[in-house]
């Protein structure tokens, strides 16, 4: 039987043909989904706003003329002690906008995704006007002549003028629905609240500076900054990412980083603050009390820098609000959602990726090196300095960060520098309320096998699910081997009810059974069961029963998998299962990216390594099965993510069950040749 990788089979949802309707409940299906995530309250976890009332901040509180968490433009002492290399980074990043011509953006362009689902053009020319303002402002804030201050000026202004901060594809949380924005109803998206970051740090850091050319910037800054943001969020409890309602997902500590930057930095009445940091607090406390007590993010690493990342930065920019007054560093649920990263970490910028996360991620190094130096953690703090290098971060990435973030890689990179990076490649991994195992041959090094698996269950947060309860990936040296596809480029299908007809979504395209031509379902109760997890210096092993993941009609009894790392020998798995009735419409899917050879009964042969220079054998019984391989073309918009991380094409190898069978034992593994 072949899996059509554009539709599920026997359990896809409905689908609504009219591209209209479907955008009108895509606002309605998106809150659906994104209220999937973080359910369970965290009894462990001690309130910030119990903690610090807002009396009690009102105390500690500075105004940000008496607090310096990084200097203003006007300290040249500080400015001119930057290592030479990165004032001229960012002197050529300034020069290369002086001449930028501030596109438009007209109510068509807008429109165009409540017209055809295509986040694009609209999306990332918002973005490149704040990417552009940012360049010219680090850049005055090096140089300090002047020479920038006009086109920060006018990005400034128009920005100002822009109807509204976010993007098209989050209007649906105004009452009047997908369309155009209702300017009598500011709604706070992710992106809007990015805006107010990147503006709130301009006009802080360049106050003296804007205001030789019109004190009337900086007051627009302010104004719209209270317009857009600070007054409706302090104002209202219903927007779905606060989590007042109960469920929450990235968003919350996201906008409330951005929200905090812009409190802390614009409002000079310290009662103000006081309440609006009260409220933020509040806000967090919904979210941290929602994640798990092992600290993992059920939306995977590659949302790490958004979740509890962002979480960091709001508390970072409360702490330097208060000359350190505030500070919660110390609680073991904020260390263990910094750590979380390193433990998923796998080689250079590869991490296991479950749900919606890519295989490659850029997280912000410097980002990574603070949180662990708050949390006294080495481990984090070598991860964050040994990232540096990779993926020439320091050269470019880091045109696309909020301010703050860029201010922390300019006034931490040569204390980052000075790490001995000791602390790296954990041998063993185990997050007993998440699911989670990783295993290394040997710890310390990222050579030879690595092992990440998940149990879990199929309703993993804010809508970023996919259906991949049992799955596992392998990677050998460092380089990816067996693999998880990760997340496609998204679109107004990504959110919606049609999301498991999207091929990468369904358990088809992962490394799991597919059984009398059913998948695995999504939803909270299709999950794992009789989780069991093991390690020793020899091995380490998860073991599972899936059956749960799959509806009925898959017509499963039972479905035992056992995942192991012999430290010596290699990776294997077995799978046990019993069904109601003997069939052999059963296909096991094996997801890869290397050159593979299966010319030979009972081995598939995977070259691996940058010059295909490794060979690794997967055995299996080949009396039990049959082995065929498809190649995955990677060609279409929808695929346009997962190819700029997997390259042109990728090959789904299939083991298909030869006789009809009630039970069976299938079992596999795979050695270094």
């Amino acid at each position: 039987m072949k899996i059509k990788r554009t539709k599920s089979i026997k359990n896809s949802v409905f689908k609504v043909k009219s591209i209209e309707f479907r955008i009108v409940l895509l606002a309605l299906f998106h809150a659906l989904f994104v209220c999937q995530a973080y359910t369970q309250t965290n009894s462990n976890w001690a309130p910030m706003s119990e903690r610090y009332s807002e009396k009690e901040l009102l105390t500690m509180l500075e105004s940000s003329d008496s607090w310096q968490l990084y200097p203003k433009a006007n300290d040249r002492e500080a400015w001119e002690n930057i290592p030479e290399y990165m004032k001229e980074r960012w002197i050529r990043r300034g020069e290369e906008a002086l001449d930028y011509e501030w596109k438009v953006l007209p109510a068509t362009l807008f429109l165009d995704y409540a017209r055809t689902g295509n986040r694009r053009p609209y999306s990332p020319q918002l973005y490149e006007r704040r990417n552009k303002l940012r360049q010219l402002v680090l850049a005055e804030c090096f140089e300090n002549k002047g020479r920038f201050i006009d086109q920060i000026v006018n990005g400034l202004w128009l920005i100002s003028e822009e109807t509204y901060w976010g993007v098209p594809a989050h209007i649906g949380m105004q009452k009047a629905g997908i369309g155009l924005p209702d300017v009598s109803e500011p709604t706070v998206d992710l992106f809007a609240a990015e805006t107010s970051e990147v503006l709130a740090w301009s006009a802080y850091l360049l106050r003296d500076q804007l205001d030789q050319v019109s004190p009337l910037v900086y007051e627009r800054v302010r104004l719209e900054a209270n317009r857009r943001i600070l007054e409706p969020n302090l104002a209202r409890d219903d927007f779905w990412w606060m989590g007042f309602k109960g469920k929450v997902g990235n968003w919350n500590p996201w906008i409330c980083s951005n929200w905090m930057a812009t409190a802390v930095l614009l409002i000079e009445d310290k009662e103000e603050l006081a309440k609006h940091v009260a409220k933020i607090l509040k806000v967090l406390d919904n979210y941290i009390s929602k994640n798990p007590v092992d600290g993992a993010s059920d939306e995977g690493p590659h949302y790490w820098g958004h979740a509890a990342g962002s979480l960091f930065d709001a508390l970072e920019w409360l702490h330097g609000a208060t000359n350190g007054g505030f500070d919660v560093y110390d609680d073991p649920l904020i260390t263990q959602m910094g750590q979380y990263l390193n433990r998923m970490h796998i080689n250079e910028q590869y991490y296991f990726n479950y749900a919606d996360a890519v295989p490659y991620i850029r997280n912000n190094p410097f980002l990574i090196y603070h949180y662990g130096s708050r949390i006294n953690d080495p481990s984090l703090m070598d991860l964050g300095a040994y990232l540096v290098p990779f993926g020439n971060y320091a050269k470019s990435a880091s045109t696309h960060d909020a301010i703050g973030r860029v201010l922390r890689e300019i006034f931490l990179v040569e204390e980052m520098q000075a790490r001995t990076m000791e602390n790296l490649f954990s041998r063993d991994v185990w997050m007993p309320v998440s699911e989670l195992m990783t295993a290394r041959q040997k710890g310390g090094s990222s050579q030879g096998f690595f092992l990440g698996a998940k149990a879990g269950h199929n309703a993993e947060g804010q809508g970023h699910n996919h259906n991949d309860v049992g799955n596992f990936i392998v990677y050998y040296d460092g380089k990816p081997v067996i693999i998880d596809v990760g997340m496609a480029s998204y679109n107004s299908q990504t959110f919606s009810a049609q999301r498991y007809e999207i091929w990468n979504n369904q358990s088809a395209y992962h490394n799991l059974p597919t059984v009398n031509g059913v998948l695995q379902k999504a939803g909270r109760e299709f999950s794992a069961k009789n989780v069991e997890y093991n390690t020793s210096k020899k091995s380490a092993m998860l073991s599972m029963e899936i059956s749960g993941a799959y509806p009925l009609e898959a017509g499963i009894e039972s479905w035992k998998r056992t995942i192991s790392l012999d430290r010596k020998k290699g990776v294997s798995w077995i799978d046990s299962y019993r069904l109601q009735e003997s069939s052999k419409d059963i296909q096991l899917s094996i997801m890869t990216v290397s050159k593979i050879d299966i010319s030979k009964p009972g081995e598939v042969r995977f070259l691996v390594g940058s010059e295909n220079d490794k060979s690794l054998i997967l055995s299996y019984d080949a009396e039990k099965l049959s082995v065929t391989q498809e190649q995955i073309p990677l060609n279409t918009r929808h695929d346009t993510r997962i190819k700029e991380n997997w390259g042109e094409h990728m090959i789904r190898i299939l083991f298909t069950v030869k006789k009809e069978v009630k039970e069976d034992n299938l079992s596999f593994q795979m050695t270094k040749q």
